[in-house]
């Protein structure tokens, strides 16, 4: 064979070569984008399937309490949640076992009713709702709620049967399941019920500002004026 014959063997040898590896390298980097499609896809997916806590709260704010939503109170005493949605309704999810979360957002509301900037029983209401089944009964739900008010009246700290516990908990937007330590995961806040049921806002966090409580209040009542 010649040596110009023999270049030409190499070159094609060469040329079949790269193109090979190309052809692989435009097989791995597509595959790397599908992945990364893929995952994008599974994430948002499962963004609107299951959004977060946050956003499922916001999602509720419009939305209407249909009830009924049958309770018992910290005295063991039946309580229907639609009797108090004559005037705004603070509602607050707990579980009486909790070691710091919940027993600061009770305290921030016990001090918002200590300022008397709005009247317990004339301007709002509150209500917190236990939401673990295995812990937070009448007895437990009273004795929680003994380190935050001396007066029942127009607090109520309340249990149910999970089934009207998870119903309120839908369509009030809180957010609640338990963990891989033997405890809970919830929705860190407050929501705002306007007179006749409707849903008005969401305060997030464990305390909460004054002047935004009262805000918030007097945008429900004036929510359930409009009807």
């Amino acid at each position: 064979m010649s040596k110009s014959s023999n270049t030409r063997a190499i070159f094609l040898v060469l040329s079949v070569s790269i193109a090979v590896l190309a052809a692989g390298e435009l097989v791995k980097s597509k595959l790397d984008e599908d992945s990364e499609t893929g995952s994008r896809i599974r994430k948002m997916e499962s963004e609107i399937v299951q959004p977060r806590p946050f956003e499922r709260a916001e999602m509720a704010v419009g939305g209407a309490l249909e009830g009924p939503y049958p309770f018992f109170d910290q005295n063991g005493k039946p309580f229907e949640l639609t009797s108090w949605l004559d005037k705004p309704l603070v509602i607050s999810y707990i579980f009486t076992e909790c070691p710091m979360v919940c027993p600061t957002i009770s305290a921030s509301l016990a001090d918002f009713v200590k300022t008397g900037f709005k009247d317990i029983g004339v301007d709002f209401r509150i209500v917190t709702v236990g939401f673990d089944p295995a812990s937070d009964k009448p007895a437990a739900m009273l004795t929680f709620g003994e380190k935050f008010t001396s007066d029942f009246s127009n607090w109520r700290f309340v249990t149910g049967s999970p089934e009207v516990v998870r119903r309120l908990s839908n369509d009030i937007g809180v957010v609640y399941e338990p963990d891989d330590q033997g405890s809970w995961k919830h929705t860190m806040g407050i929501t705002i019920v306007a007179p006749g049921g409707v849903v008005s806002s969401q305060l997030f966090g464990m305390a909460f500002n004054t002047e935004e409580l009262v805000a918030d209040i007097e945008k429900a009542a004036a929510r359930g004026e409009k009807g």
